[in-house]
């Protein structure tokens, strides 16, 4: 049985600094605050009573600040125990 799927989800990185070094001494601040929009859709298909297999696809997306994207998947088995 193939079971499609899609999700959004927004991410929120609250005032989130990292440090960036340059030659072992010098030290720069790098703010990474954002919010970031993920669509994924997907389709999951059940093999046996108890595994499917299952693949998607995503796009992320800063909507805030500087541009921003990602394109990903995934694929894999679940096995209900």
């Amino acid at each position: 049985m193939w079971q499609p799927y899609a999700r959004v989800n927004l991410w929120r990185y609250f005032n989130a600094t990292n440090h960036v070094t340059f030659g072992g001494t010098t030290v720069t601040p790098a703010p990474s605050s954002a919010a970031i929009a993920d669509v994924t859709a997907g389709v999951d298909v059940n093999v046996t009573a108890r595994g499917s297999v299952f693949v998607n696809v995503h796009y992320a997306m800063n909507v805030t600040g500087a541009r921003r994207t990602t394109i990903g998947g995934d694929a894999g088995v679940h096995w209900r125990w």
